[in-house]
C-alpha cells in the first residue's frame, strides 16, 4: 500500500534535489526529476524502494509506491534519509 511523508528542506530546492540525485545515483538507484517533482527508485536490502516527490511549502513530500514487502513505513523512512541530505 502507498504511504506518503514529509521532509523538511535543508537548502534551497534545486541545492536539495542535486544533492538528493547525486546521493541515489551513488548508491546505485534513479532518479528522475522534472521541475519540482520526480520520482526515484533505491536499493534497500533484496529489493528496492520506489516512489515519487514533490516540493510543497519547505518539504520534500515523498510518496512511496513499491517497497519490500517485509519493511514497516518507519524503516522505509530510515533508508529514505539515509539517501536524502541532511
Amino acid at each position: 500500500m502507498a504511504f506518503s511523508f514529509d521532509i523538511p528542506l535543508t537548502s534551497s530546492a534545486d541545492t536539495f534535489l542535486d544533492q538528493a540525485q547525486k546521493k541515489i545515483e551513488e548508491a546505485k538507484g534513479a532518479f528522475h526529476r522534472s521541475g519540482t517533482g520526480g520520482s526515484f527508485k533505491v536499493p534497500a536490502g533484496v529489493s528496492d524502494v520506489e516512489g515519487s516527490f514533490l516540493v510543497e511549502q519547505g518539504s520534500l513530500r515523498v510518496t512511496i509506491a513499491k517497497k519490500p514487502f517485509y519493511a514497516t513505513e518507519n524503516m522505509i523512512k530510515e533508508v529514505m534519509k539515509r539517501h536524502l541530505p541532511s
